[in-house]
């Protein structure tokens, strides 16, 4: 083989090899996006009676957060997040005062700590 090849693919490879490692998700992403995937919407429902001439238009269901939850005003769309009385920093509050703490960290003295 080539010599000026050889070392055309091994520069390739590494050149390849570190534009994966900066682009893929650290532990602490994938924490996060399993974490928040698996969370409650925090979003309750009721219905209630509205006003409209056609009975059956009456009751109209409507959506708000539940007890324990915000909404996110800067979302365009509902989106209620949960609250946490006590400190969260590094980790993420999961329900209203449940702190899920990131990988390396654990839950000492109310807070997240690095283990």
């Amino acid at each position: 083989m080539n010599f000026n090849l050889l070392a055309l693919l091994l520069l390739s490879n590494a050149v390849y090899g570190q534009f994966w490692r900066l682009n893929s998700p650290s532990d602490r992403d994938n924490f996060i996006l399993e974490t928040k995937s698996l969370m409650s919407s925090g979003i309750c429902y009721k219905e209630v009676l509205g006003e409209a001439s056609e009975p059956t238009l009456k009751l109209q269901t409507i959506s708000y957060c539940c007890p324990g939850y915000r909404r996110d005003l800067q979302s365009s769309a509902m989106h209620c997040e949960p609250i946490c009385s006590e400190d969260c920093t590094n980790g993420i509050c999961t329900a209203p005062d449940v702190c899920e703490c990131y990988p390396g960290y654990t839950r000492a003295g109310g807070r997240c700590e690095e283990q």
